[in-house]
């Protein structure tokens, strides 16, 4: 299983399909490495110290792909902004959805106007396939 999640030399920040609710606690624990209870717990002294842990929950099992759907996750959602960040900077798309997600409701929607930028800003799909290509290519010919 943890072959199938790693994903290079990084871990995938996915949910657990056999969590307690959505599988977000025990993903995480799985990724740091600690067991789910742990995080359960922190999760539930920020539920009731700050609130926000509700919504980062609901914000996490949105965002985060369970780690039976992986191979969904590489696709394209609404315009495939966070997923060519994603390729672009060697981040998890989970995380980068993530973050996308919990900006969009922190910046009152300034957030929309960068993602709309970023659509015709970052490079294309098959711009960003060339440039593996060539590094895939030139990283064979050192090694």
């Amino acid at each position: 299983m943890n072959q199938i999640l790693a994903q290079g030399n990084r871990q995938v920040w996915v949910r657990a399909s056999d969590g307690t609710v959505a599988g977000v606690c025990k993903g995480l624990a799985r990724l740091l490495g600690i067991e789910a209870w742990i995080v359960r717990l922190l999760w539930l002294l920020v539920v009731l110290a700050f609130g926000t842990g509700i919504l980062f929950y609901l914000l996490a099992v949105i965002c985060l792909p369970r780690e039976d759907r992986v191979v969904d996750s590489e696709q394209r959602k609404i315009m495939g902004v966070c997923l060519r960040i994603s390729r672009t900077t060697n981040v998890e798309v989970g995380l980068v959805r993530l973050i996308a997600l919990s900006s969009l409701l922190l910046s009152a929607g300034m957030t929309l106007v960068v993602y709309f930028v970023l659509y015709f800003v970052l490079p294309s799909d098959a711009e960003l396939s060339n440039t593996i290509d060539v590094r895939s290519r030139s990283s064979a010919t050192v090694g």
